[in-house]
């Protein structure tokens, strides 16, 4: 065999060889990548609140109300808690928020929640739920990466939680669906682990939930048949109680 024909013969097994490293490599390092473009984007949506870099993109941005029009619903509901006054009429404390929609949550959001938002100018309110959207979503991350099975399993999902492109409307408008969501993780979470504090915290979790928003309680099956009817049964008494007693007065 001459020098040649020796060479032909090896050439194509390295070439073989250094592009199967590269995909093996690049199917190595992909999760990771998937991970920092996640946080590249999460950044984005961050400076897109102040810039408005996304708005074009979404009809919720151009269409309606500013940053914080749902939020500042809450917000006002909880002024007029304090104030004694119908948190449910249109207008009045206008001074106090740029602008809001109707409020169509339970009382007890607005004598919770609401009123202790109330307490802080309207916009600093506004920055103190952004944080602690965000405190709730690098929880979430956290808790993913604890749960996969492995490493790569783990920025694959995690990197889910931060392309997520609702979660900047969700910013935006203020509303309350992604922490009613993180809740509702956390408590099935606690269940799943069980042992008596820990399902004692998810109930508490679960009930946090459904006082902010109803869509929880179709939820309600899975803890009657998981025995937890005291839990739900308190809950469901909190709920309509607070509003019986609003109402009715």
């Amino acid at each position: 065999m001459t020098p040649s024909t020796a060479l032909d013969a090896i050439e194509p097994t390295t070439e073989g060889k250094g592009a199967a490293g590269f995909s093996a490599a690049l199917r190595a390092n992909a999760p990771a990548a998937l991970l920092g473009l996640g946080f590249a984007v999460h950044l984005l949506f961050l400076f897109s609140l102040r810039f408005g870099w996304l708005n074009p993109l979404f009809n919720d941005t151009m269409h309606r109300f500013g940053p914080g029009g749902d939020f500042f619903s809450i917000y006002a509901a909880g002024v007029k808690a304090r104030a004694g006054e119908s948190i449910y009429t249109i207008g009045g404390h206008v001074e106090t928020v740029p602008y809001a929609y109707a409020f169509r949550y339970a009382p007890l959001v607005a004598y919770t929640v609401g009123a202790a938002l109330s307490c802080l100018p309207a916009i600093a309110a506004y920055a103190v739920w952004l944080i602690g959207c965000e405190l709730a979503l690098l929880r979430n991350i956290r808790l993913t990466l604890a749960l996969a099975p492995d490493r790569r399993t783990g920025y694959i999902a995690a990197s889910l939680w931060l392309l997520f492109t609702p979660y900047y409307l969700e910013l935006f408008v203020g509303q309350f669906t992604f922490i009613t969501a993180s809740l509702i993780f956390w408590a099935y979470l606690g269940w799943r682990e069980g042992g008596r504090g820990a399902t004692h915290k998810a109930d508490w979790f679960w009930a946090a939930a459904v006082w902010l928003k109803m869509m929880p309680l179709l939820y309600l099956p899975i803890l009657l048949l998981r025995g937890r009817w005291r839990a739900a049964l308190a809950v469901g008494l909190a709920l309509v109680v607070s509003s019986a007693f609003y109402f009715t007065e």
